[in-house]
């Protein structure tokens, strides 16, 4: 699949060098498995091809969203979880984190790890969507333990 980046997803992505990112943070209660995790994120690809995506250029450095035929999954970065504030910490340092659209989708996952409670961060570039996804995600991995 491939297609060019209408104007607005152009508009947000700019050089492609400026973080212009969505960060949705969120709680869950409970013990998770990353692989459980990694298989709700993978789920949601299959139903939303353009979380796999990476932004390629063409001769005229038009940017193009192309989902490659082997697909790239959805980076998890795993913490631990410390403190009450540890999301608002790692949210600013995403907020601020650019995305390498050619290598890698223009989203990751943020896993704040504790033992009763994880916090949870979704952070996506503003080009790929609007972030209507983001309760299907929430609701997806809440399940994937149960």
């Amino acid at each position: 699949m491939k297609r060019k980046l209408l104007f607005g997803e152009r508009m947000l992505l700019g050089d492609g060098a400026e973080p212009f990112n969505a960060v949705i943070p969120f709680r869950l209660k409970g013990s998770f498995k990353e692989a459980d995790i990694q298989h709700a994120l993978f789920k949601i690809q299959e139903k939303h091809p353009w979380l796999k995506a990476l932004i390629s250029l063409d001769q005229k450095q038009t940017p193009w969203f192309e989902v490659p035929e082997k697909g790239i999954s959805i980076p998890i970065r795993v913490m631990t979880r410390k403190t009450e504030e540890d999301w608002l910490q790692e949210s600013k340092k995403e907020w601020n984190t650019s995305f390498d659209g050619s290598k890698l989708p223009m989203i990751r996952f943020i896993w704040i790890k504790g033992e009763e409670v994880s916090d949870m961060l979704l952070v996506f570039h503003h080009c790929i969507c609007d972030g209507g996804f983001c309760d299907v995600v929430i609701a997806r991995i809440s399940c994937s333990t149960g």
